[in-house]
């Protein structure tokens, strides 16, 4: 694999944006760490999510269907101890899909890795909260359309993506989550729906 321009400006200026939020939400977070102690809670710093991704290429999701199976994990390495709590979680990102219809076969998938901050709105203890964050992310995209048994394009490349997402969790456990993520290539722009747990 290899980096190639094909990246594109457009995933390296959103990859900026978001490693932009991420490092103010990340110097946010230390900085509230100094502002107040709360009662400590139970750490839960794992979170695995069922994905429903929508493509944003609409040509690909209709000959692929929508929306596509995927997951997703994350681990908060970092959480803050303040009122309204910061979390900093490293993630992953995975979807595929492979359709075969009139002789043509297209193939489409990525998996991520990446840091992503997200910031919730009430205190940790809130049995409803809504939180926000951002991500930059590190991908391996793969979109290979194949035609009558002829490789018509391939693209397999190490890129540099980017995730925006907000949602709300209950109880410190279920969540419903909704985002937009770039893994790196356009036709796996996608606007994915999420239920998850956090243990």
């Amino acid at each position: 694999m290899k980096m190639t321009v094909k990246t594109g400006a457009k995933a390296l200026l959103m990859g900026a944006l978001a490693a932009g939020i991420c490092l103010g939400m990340t110097a946010g977070a230390f900085a509230q760490d100094e502002e107040e102690e709360v009662e400590e809670l139970a750490p839960r710093p794992v979170r695995v999510r069922v994905v429903g991704a929508y493509l944003s290429d609409n040509s690909v999701k209709d000959f692929l269907g929508a929306p596509i199976l995927g997951l997703g994990a994350s681990y908060d390495f970092k959480q803050t101890e303040s009122r309204i709590p910061v979390h900093i979680a490293a993630t992953i990102d995975f979807m595929n899909k492979t359709r075969t219809r009139d002789r043509r076969k297209v193939e489409a998938a990525y998996f991520a890795i990446g840091v992503a901050p997200r910031i919730y709105f009430k205190p940790e203890e809130s049995k409803l909260n809504f939180y926000a964050g951002a991500g930059v992310l590190v991908s391996f995209p793969r979109y290979k359309v194949t035609i009558a048994g002829t490789e018509q394009s391939q693209d397999n490349t190490i890129s540099v993506g980017a995730k925006f997402f907000s949602g709300m969790e209950f109880d410190r456990s279920f969540f419903g989550e909704i985002e937009y993520i770039l893994p790196g290539k356009t036709e796996l722009n996608s606007l994915n729906f999420a239920l998850g747990y956090r243990f």
